[in-house]
């Protein structure tokens, strides 16, 4: 099952998990700062710490501001100390993802410990890493990350634990990017350095170990994405209490992973997210993004199950959540109600589908235009839905400006552009259409075949339903040369390619009845009985 909504908002709302405490307490002392005031400073500095690691933030928060106050009164406001102070407390803030706290202090600090003599390389990093994460421009933000990178190797070489940070740091920028292939090394080589640097078993390497878990899902590698997610989770269920926020971010991390797998692990999928919902909620309250990624989550855990009216009313709770929020972010909404409607969809709702999706793409267009991914990605689903619906004229509308709106963008043809010419075919079919059909069918084929591949199951379908037009005319040669060729690119391998291949077999038999190849056409209608039957069991 595909989450959208989800994989925009994870990450986000997640992406303060890869703050750790760096407290710097090398610096010259001002002669007239009390020896029990230096003290001071660093026992508040210590709870700092010790509070983010126990996953209490506001507590965190409230002992950051105290020891920033005293840090400027007993070394001065210029001193490296108190830079370190203002780091740590805007490291807190971003735990509760308040970039706009944690972004002022971060820039004091960083000046603070630039003019030292000499600069502090190490503090730099970390500093100048978690600045990154309040900037918005993408490109700014991975310049900072670059450099923090850059600045720890050079103060304390590879295998630092400052490296190790600013490489985690990285990896997460990338796959929060879409940059999931990039991504990989920088994170591979954090967990190890982290591994190195902290054991096997320590809080940072299960942060490393969780996010690239979520990067082997995204390049595909689903058993590997479990493993590692769930060597994270064992892990932090044995160092943290059952309250931490890092425990909710592997159940979710985990439970995310599992639907991807289906019915058979989204009992499991259930339970995790209601788990980190619990946590989330007592953590950051009932309206926070992470509360609600998890909500989510558990709403598509009960769809998966069959209980759709579970799954309903927690999509509607989410939802109204989401709008009620202060400055709601217009793209999550817009992707919930996508994302809502979808599961409406394949519980054999349509209509209440058109409705959300026709919401979403609304939200979407008046923000980013008509020629936005998102708004031409819900576009595609509304069309899908109004054809399921029986509203196909109204669906060959909306493919004919999907179509539009990808082939404006140019270059090579995306795979979603073979996508878009293969439903505005199949709307077309339930038209009459036939003639338009055709040719975009065949364009749909020569996309696929450099897109996702000359066996691929959507280069097959198309095959499929052009083989059909065929047969419709009795064009019984031709629809033949199709099914061969649709046959011949079959992997066997590939279980997503099989009830195709099972289609085109019973098209097959089909033409071998119309042919007279009667003997032929049961045999093939008895291979085309067992994948059905097949598919049924799996």
């Amino acid at each position: 099952m595909r989450q959208p909504f989800l994989s925009l908002i994870i990450r986000a709302s997640l992406l303060a998990g890869i703050v750790t405490v760096h407290v710097n307490a090398v610096a010259v002392d001002r002669p007239e700062a009390r020896e029990e005031e230096q003290v001071d400073v660093a026992a508040l500095m210590q709870q700092i710490g010790d509070l983010r690691d126990q996953g209490e933030y506001a507590k965190a928060i409230e002992a950051g501001r105290a020891a920033v106050v005293l840090a400027e009164q007993t070394f001065g406001r210029d001193d490296p100390r108190t830079g370190a102070a203002k780091r740590a407390l805007a490291a807190s803030y971003l735990e509760v993802d308040d970039k706009v706290a944690a972004a002022p202090l971060l820039r004091d600090a960083i000046a603070i410990l630039e003019r030292a003599d000499p600069p502090d390389e190490v503090a730099l990093s970390y500093a100048v890493g978690d600045l990154a994460q309040t900037v918005e421009n993408d490109s700014e933000a991975e310049s900072l990350y670059r450099k923090a990178l850059t600045l720890a190797e050079k103060a304390s070489g590879p295998e630092h634990a400052a490296t190790g940070h600013a490489l985690n740091n990285l990896g997460w920028f990338l796959f929060e990017e879409g940059r999931a292939r990039e991504a990989e090394p920088f994170m591979r080589r954090a967990l190890h350095v982290r591994e190195r640097t902290n054991g096997l078993a320590g809080p940072l390497p299960a942060q490393s170990l969780c996010t690239l878990g979520s990067i082997a899902a995204a390049l595909g590698d689903i058993s590997m994405a479990e493993s590692l997610v769930r060597r994270s989770l064992e892990l932090r269920r044995t160092m943290l209490p059952r309250s931490h926020p890092d425990l909710a971010e592997s159940c979710s991390r985990l439970a995310q992973i599992l639907l991807t797998q289906g019915k058979a692990r989204a009992q499991e999928a259930s339970a995790l997210a209601t788990e980190a919902v619990n946590v989330y909620r007592s953590s950051f309250g009932p309206d926070s993004m992470r509360t609600l990624v998890a909500m989510h989550l558990k709403a598509d855990a009960l769809a998966t199950l069959g209980r759709q009216t579970e799954s309903e009313r927690l999509h509607e709770e989410l939802i109204a959540k989401i709008e009620s929020l202060s400055g709601s972010d217009q793209a999550v909404l817009s992707e919930a109600l996508g994302d809502f409607g979808e599961h409406m969809l394949q519980a054999g709702k349509p209509d209440k589908a058109v409705e959300l999706y026709r919401r979403a793409v609304s939200l979407q267009r008046k923000a980013q235009g008509d020629d936005d991914p998102m708004v031409i990605a819900m576009r595609q689903r509304l069309a899908e839905a109004l054809y399921a619906g029986m509203k196909v004229e109204a669906a060959v509308k909306e493919a004919r400006t999907v179509v539009a709106s990808l082939e404006r963008a140019g270059g090579d043809p995306p795979p979603a552009l073979g996508i878009a010419f293969y439903s505005l075919a199949k709307y077309l079919l339930g038209t009459g259409g036939m003639e338009e059909a055709r040719p975009l069918l065949r364009k749909s084929i020569a996309i696929f075949d450099k897109t996702t591949g000359r066996g691929s199951q959507e280069t097959l379908r198309a095959i499929y339903l052009l083989a059909m037009t065929h047969i419709v005319t009795e064009e019984l040669d031709e629809a033949e040369r199709l099914v061969d060729d649709g046959l011949g690119r079959v992997v066997t391998q590939d279980v997503r390619t099989i009830s195709v291949a099972g289609d085109l077999i019973g098209l097959r038999a089909v033409i071998y009845r119309k042919t007279g190849r009667l003997k032929e056409a049961a045999e093939a209608e008895a291979v085309a009985k067992q994948i059905e039957a097949e598919e049924r069991r799996r």
